[in-house]
């Protein structure tokens, strides 16, 4: 990514994202531009820490905070931004804080940087890449706080527990796995014949039921939490949010590196155009630290959950409450199976099942105020209605999976 050439550039480019505007003597922005983030890493020491269908996810091998998101499909991004955003801000509301002690973490947007205007854009950014993004034409980069690796001593553990798609020696030996991402599969009883449990790193390492039960990653009362914080967090971007959630990613990560500010650097994220908006003209700070290391030794605080990848999902309305129901339900039934499984009848798995729904619908209730202020107290039934048909349609789903039941698309 490119360093602004500014006179009031930090010594550490790393250290610092700022808007081209707040700088009257930049050399590459004029009163007439409209203003945009600039992200400014340091081009020394990026590395690849995910890919997805959205984008690349890069951050500094050295002690960082923020993470770099590059991609070229710009509609995607850009609802990436804004959606993430925009739970943030649920996430964050004072409302919701005093309510919910304990919640799961979204990372805050720190910046982004597109000129589709300017020819020379891409090729001002291009060198600080890899050459494989260096050949791309006008790619999007935003910045987002980065979630941080599970801690040394579990990558080690499951680096030995578990199969890989590649060599043991191979696995040990690759540097990729410095940086680890657990998937709560809470959907997958077992890893035994299952596609989503294949992995030849550790970037988003999936964990089934079994795994949580006999791994030792945490106490079992972390595990009680961690799915009360998935509810919560579902109900809040669900009905205080009010995002579909569609193909959200929702990962176990480390707790100590974890930057909890927020720059809220858009008014109108919502509504403006994709990377077009204007931007408050300030600097916006970002310091990297190492982490604490006696924060690590705290009982039940080595992982922390997180949601992300919102680039797939949509806001929902309910003016018209059975359809957004339905696209919620169509949301949750569609992603990979993070939540617990509707279908269980008996023993923990039923009451995982019943755990997760009894926090859904506490969190709902208190999160869907406003709804029931603009729609009358009809809505106070709408996300008991919408936990009905999500067991409903489980149903049918695994009826399904059995022959017996076919479902055709539109």
């Amino acid at each position: 990514m490119a360093q602004v050439e500014n006179e009031h550039a930090s010594d550490n480019p790393r250290d610092g994202l700022r808007t081209n505007a707040a700088h009257a003597t930049s050399e590459t922005t004029h009163a007439s531009e409209t203003p945009h983030t600039s992200v400014v890493p340091d081009p020394t020491d990026l590395r690849i820490i995910g890919r997805g269908t959205c984008g690349t996810i890069y951050t500094s091998t050295s002690r960082s905070t923020v993470a770099y998101k590059i991609g070229r499909d710009r509609d995607g991004l850009w609802n990436d931004i804004r959606l993430t955003a925009r739970v943030h801000r649920a996430l964050s509301d004072p409302d919701v804080d005093e309510w919910f002690a304990s919640k799961l973490q979204v990372p805050a947007i720190k910046g982004w940087v597109a000129d589709e205007a300017k020819e020379c854009f891409w090729a001002d950014y291009a060198r600080f890449f890899p050459e494989s993004h260096a050949r791309e034409t006008t790619p999007f980069v935003f910045a987002l706080s980065l979630i941080p690796t599970i801690d040394s001593e579990t990558r080690q553990a499951l680096l030995w527990r578990y199969d890989f798609t590649t060599s043991r020696g191979a696995v040990l030996a690759n540097p990729e796995n410095d940086f680890c991402l657990i998937r709560p599969y809470l959907g997958l009883a077992t890893r035994e014949d299952e596609p989503l449990c294949r992995s030849d790193n550790l970037w988003n390492f999936p964990f089934t039921r079994e795994d949580f039960r006999s791994f030792p990653l945490d106490s079992s009362w972390y595990f009680k939490q961690m799915v009360e914080e998935m509810a919560t967090g579902l109900a809040i971007i669900h009905w205080h949010a009010h995002v579909d959630g569609m193909d959200i990613e929702f990962v176990l990560g480390g707790r100590a590196d974890w930057d909890e500010t927020h720059t809220d650097i858009v008014d109108d994220i919502d509504t403006s155009g994709p990377f077009c908006s204007s931007l408050p003209q300030h600097e916006i700070t970002l310091a990297t630290h190492a982490p604490d290391s006696d924060s690590l030794s705290h009982r039940y605080r080595r992982v922390r959950l997180y949601v992300l990848d919102f680039d797939k999902a949509s806001p929902v309305s309910f003016d018209q409450p059975e359809a957004a129901i339905e696209r919620l339900v169509t949301a949750v039934t569609c992603n990979d199976p993070y939540f617990p499984d509707p279908n269980a009848t008996s023993g923990d798995d039923l009451k995982l099942w019943q755990d997760f729904r009894r926090a859904y619908l506490r969190t709902a209730k208190w999160v869907s105020e406003s709804l029931v202020e603009k729609h009358g107290k009809r809505a106070r039934k709408w996300p008991a209605r919408f936990m009905d048909q999500w067991e409903r349609k489980a149903g049918q789903l695994l009826e399904g999976e059995n022959g017996e039941f076919i479902e055709f698309g539109d």
